[in-house]
């Protein structure tokens, strides 16, 4: 083989492998570009189920949200904290851990008082229930409330706030409407700009 036919068949090995080389890459970037547009697809998807989710939770009239505007623990009106008293009895005990933001403590010192005494155990219950509100326990206060306070028109318009309440927290939106509706018809209501402001807001 002369010098020229080795020229010649080296450019023809060239070429075959310059088409090969060319045919591989062709096929690499179509494998990519199938797998580029499936993570693009799935990338997608993730990012539209994130947007709504967050925009889902951070809704300003979601339930969570309006039970954080709303919500603040019923303040002890039965026996405040005295500097001057130095003998405190159970209830004043009880109390006492509650206004100082002790609810556990708070709650079993009034489970405590509920077995031992029968006076003013509707008001114990109350005060149980916003304790099981604060400790993330709503179910509970439902529990409690839904039958406290039937026939005691002093308390019963803040029995029907916190009961709403819990319904918001666990997310029943009806149920809370339902009760912030027999609230509205009180004629003793101490949140009745609260009342009608979150029914509207529940609509």
């Amino acid at each position: 083989m002369n010098k020229q036919e080795q020229k010649d068949l080296q450019l023809i090995i060239a070429k075959q492998e310059a088409v090969k080389t060319k045919d591989l890459l062709n096929s690499f970037e179509k494998g990519a570009s199938k797998s580029y547009k499936k993570w693009l697809v799935a990338a997608s998807i993730i990012a539209i189920i994130g947007i709504t989710s967050f925009w889902l939770l951070n809704k300003p009239n979601n339930s969570e949200n309006l039970f954080a505007n709303y919500y603040a623990p019923y303040e002890n009106v039965i026996y405040p904290i005295s500097r001057t008293e130095k003998v405190k009895n159970k209830k004043v005990a009880a109390f006492e851990s509650y206004e100082l933001g002790n609810y556990k403590k708070a709650l079993n010192q009034f489970n405590a008082l509920s077995e031992e005494k029968k006076e003013d155990k509707e008001v114990i219950t109350f005060y149980k229930a916003i304790c099981y509100l604060q400790l993330d326990q709503p179910e509970k206060t439902i529990d409690l409330l839904r039958n406290n306070f039937k026939n005691n028109a002093l308390w019963k318009d803040k029995n029907y706030w916190y009961l709403a309440l819990a319904y918001l927290k666990t997310d029943n939106r009806i149920a809370a409407k339902k009760v912030l509706v027999e609230l509205s018809k009180q004629k003793v209501n101490f949140k009745k700009e609260a009342t009608l402001s979150l029914l509207k807001l529940l609509k």
